[in-house]
């Protein structure tokens, strides 16, 4: 008996701790006590991107674009879908960081409208100042224990360019936008040029957006188009909203808009002088 016990306690003493796995926390995996990683095949610890140094600043403009839990728009579905299908990509996506989470803008292959900020590739892409590409991620360091990688969608290769909006003469990667598969793969020079130049239309959509959201105009033309529209409602019913009743409406809605687009362009021709100034001054 004294042996038996001797051998179950031997057995017991020698047997590895055993802990929620810290890459998929659903289950228990052996652990190793120094490095409090998983010495299962396949699992580890996964680490976050590092915030950018003008963290607090991104946020801020990411916020003023307004565009974060927005509907799809098919401005920015045709670029994700001409990626997929340029690219022979499963994925491709416009995706946008705000603190804890990366939101999608649009999505091709991917069912998930978001996922934690401190998995997402495009966390370490918004670091760079041109495209970040992986091309096997199970080999490395940075995104071999990511739940990405381990689960699905099983990411080996991505791709991504930052999305940059300016303000005040400084630009912010708010994003990107990124191609994704679940096998290994390179991207060729040209095919580099030719997702820059997707996600340079991107930025200016982005940036367009900024724009009208923070011109003078923004908030009190939804407020002005809303009134008129409400008045003109009311003092006409139904049976006489007709065409002709509308165009004093449409000639409102149409002045408006032009006050917009002219105020863009002088913010616009503004910029481009400073530019101009600072290049000369340089010289």
């Amino acid at each position: 008996w004294s042996r038996s016990l001797q051998w179950a306690c031997q057995d017991l003493l020698s047997e590895e701790p055993v802990a929620p796995c810290p890459s998929l926390g659903s289950r228990n995996c052996k652990m190793d006590i120094e490095t409090d990683e998983c010495m299962e095949l396949g699992h580890g610890v996964h680490v976050g991107a590092p915030m950018p140094e003008t963290e607090d600043e991104r946020l801020r403009v990411l916020k003023m674009i307004n565009i974060l839990d927005s509907e799809p728009e098919a401005d920015f579905d045709r670029i994700t879908e001409i990626a997929s299908m340029c690219f022979r990509k499963p994925i491709a996506l416009v995706s946008l960081l705000d603190e804890d989470r990366q939101w999608f803008k649009s999505r091709v292959g991917m069912p998930r409208k978001e996922t934690s900020r401190d998995v997402a590739f495009c966390g370490h892409a918004i670091l760079q100042d041109g495209p970040f590409i992986v091309e096997d991620a199970t080999k490395d360091d940075r995104f071999k224990f990511s739940p990405l990688v381990q689960l699905d969608p099983k990411i080996r290769f991505y791709c991504g360019i930052p999305l940059e909006v300016e303000h005040n003469a400084q630009r912010h990667k708010v994003g990107t936008l990124c191609v994704i598969d679940d096998k290994p793969d390179k991207m060729e020079s040209h095919e580099i040029r030719l997702m820059q130049s997707l996600a340079k239309h991107v930025s200016k959509l982005l940036q367009r957006r900024y724009q009208i959201q923070n011109s003078p105009y923004s908030s009190v033309t939804l407020q002005s188009v809303q009134s008129q529209m409400n008045s003109f409602s009311s003092s006409s019913g139904p049976e006489s909203f007709n065409s002709d009743r509308q165009s004093p409406f449409r000639q409102y809605q149409q002045e408006v808009l032009q006050q917009q687009e002219q105020y863009t362009s002088q913010k616009f021709q503004q910029h481009q002088q400073q530019q101009q100034h600072q290049h000369q001054h340089q010289q």
